[in-house]
């Protein structure tokens, strides 16, 4: 850093982003009318000089206190004059006195004496008696760190005997400092102390990675198994109508209790981000567990989202693309109103028969009451592929003995004409 790039005053980088800004010339003046900066200060009794080696610039913070500096000082002249009037007798006086002095001096010749050159004390130069003080504190050598036990060593040892069948004596291990209190909590059966020193030993943590890693990884593989029946599986429009994150929460803790702790003890065991995180990940893993990602396409599509927003979430896992989000808000859009829509494919019938034979039908109105009879429309539980199917069932009916009878077809219209 150039020292032209720093404020005189207060030291601070005047560059940012390789251009200095913020700051005020010392030694130029924007206007000829006004004062330089270094006039100003030159009358606060801060002369500087322009040097090459030093800055010839301040900043704006320092650029206010200058000002607030002077009209401050202002205000202190006007009391040194205010204070002055008011007693001019004792202003003349020491002025006199100053006088008298200094003529004295003049004529005596004499300097006054410096500080070295005077006459030492008398109190000093006589020798007084010591104070009195509590006594030194005895010195006591300081012990050796070569017998020293050290606070965290261990004093009790701990051995392990292991008997064999061939060999009945036994093996004697002596348990080494690092590892001796962990065989002692598990020989006690005491899992915390046990659990607690094995994260300790960096060794052991490290061995028991891999292991805690295999136990996610077999988690996960069980969740990933469509025949297990987990239920981000479930993604047809019947089952993501009955989506909730109580059933999704109790298929984690039941399939997968560790890998769902582990998700539990990042969010502080907030369940809706705990389910989130977890179904994220795992569609991550595997494309097909998508029914949370199809939840967050309805919010996404309620809210009015562009396909760039789907193109840039489905990257992350969070959603899928957007043409299987259209395909599955189609299928959720006839699975609503399921009554409403039969009621209205009965009347649909009723009015095609109409039209077909000209006033009162007895064939399409036995189509329409066959079919209102099959459905009861207030607890109707059908699908909207067996309403068309027995609807194309009555059409197919009423084609047929038209072909085979055409004499029949004539008498059913005389009595319209």
């Amino acid at each position: 850093m150039s020292a032209k790039d720093i404020c005189r005053l207060c030291k601070d980088n005047l560059r940012t982003k390789g251009i200095i800004s913020g700051s005020r010339s010392i030694f130029q003046k924007k206007d000829a009318r006004e004062k330089s900066i270094s006039e100003r200060l030159t009358e606060l009794g801060l002369p500087l000089s322009e040097n090459v080696s030093r800055s010839g610039r301040i900043c704006l913070r320092c650029f206010r206190l200058i000002g607030r500096l002077q009209d401050d000082f202002d205000v202190f002249r006007r009391w040194q004059e205010a204070e002055k009037d008011s007693n001019p007798a004792e202003a003349s006086t020491s002025t006199s006195q100053a006088t008298a002095e200094s003529s004295n001096a003049s004529s005596t010749g004499k300097k006054r004496p410096e500080k070295r050159d005077r006459e030492p004390t008398p109190s000093k130069t006589c020798l007084q008696p010591p104070t009195p003080t509590a006594p030194p504190a005895p010195k006591y050598s300081r012990p050796t760190t070569d017998n020293v036990t050290p606070k965290t060593a261990r004093r009790s040892l701990t051995e392990v005997i292991i008997h064999y069948p061939s060999h009945p004596k036994g093996d004697r291990i002596v348990c080494q400092a690092n590892t001796a209190a962990i065989v002692e909590n598990i020989a006690k059966q005491n899992w915390s102390r046990a659990a607690n020193q094995m994260v300790k030993n960096k060794d052991l943590l490290e061995a028991l990675k891999e292991n805690i890693l295999q136990v996610i990884e077999d988690e996960i593989k069980f969740l990933c198994n469509p025949l297990k029946g987990f239920m981000l599986w479930r993604s047809s429009a019947a089952d993501l109508k009955a989506f909730s994150f109580a059933n999704l929460q109790s298929d984690l803790q039941s399939m997968a209790p560790f890998t769902y702790s582990i998700f539990s003890q990042i969010t502080k065991g907030s369940p809706h981000p705990t389910c989130a995180s977890a179904a994220i990940a795992l569609q991550g893993r595997e494309p097909r567990l998508s029914a949370f990602a199809y939840y967050i396409n309805s919010v996404l599509q309620y809210g009015g989202a562009k396909k760039a927003v789907y193109k840039r979430l489905s990257k992350l896992c969070i959603t899928t693309a957007h043409n299987h989000a259209v395909g599955k808000q189609k299928q959720l859009a006839t699975t609503c109103g399921e009554e409403l829509q039969l009621l209205k494919v009965a009347h649909e019938v009723f009015l095609k028969s109409q039209k077909e034979h000209g006033g009162t039908d007895v064939e399409g109105a036995r189509a329409t009451r066959t079919l209102s009879d099959t459905v009861d429309l207030d607890t109707a539980t059908l699908s909207m592929e067996h309403c068309i199917s027995t609807v194309l069932a009555a059409d197919v009916k009423e084609e047929a003995p038209e072909e085979q009878s055409p004499e029949g077809s004539s008498r059913s219209q005389s009595p319209s004409t």
